[in-house]
């Protein structure tokens, strides 16, 4: 017996390396360097846990630096 689990659209985008999705961050702040978390997941199709997995990494990597408070803030790309 074979049983099929649907797929949340939410999670189709798994397999989708984190560098890839780290370029997609980059090219969204430079586009808008005021955006949010939020409007990064709801604009590449994937969770916030990915979305701030992705910004650690690219702090870590010291390519992105976040200025400012956490409502009137701002993305800096190194």
């Amino acid at each position: 017996m074979t049983v099929e689990i649907p797929i949340h659209p939410d999670f189709m985008n798994r397999d989708e390396p984190q560098n890839k999705i780290s370029e997609k961050i980059i090219e969204l702040i430079k586009e808008n360097n005021l955006i949010s978390r939020k409007e990064m997941a709801e604009k590449l199709g994937c969770s916030m846990s990915t979305i701030k997995r992705a910004l650690v990494n690219l702090k870590e990597e010291e390519r992105l630096v976040y200025e400012g408070s956490s409502r009137k803030g701002r993305w800096i790309i190194k």
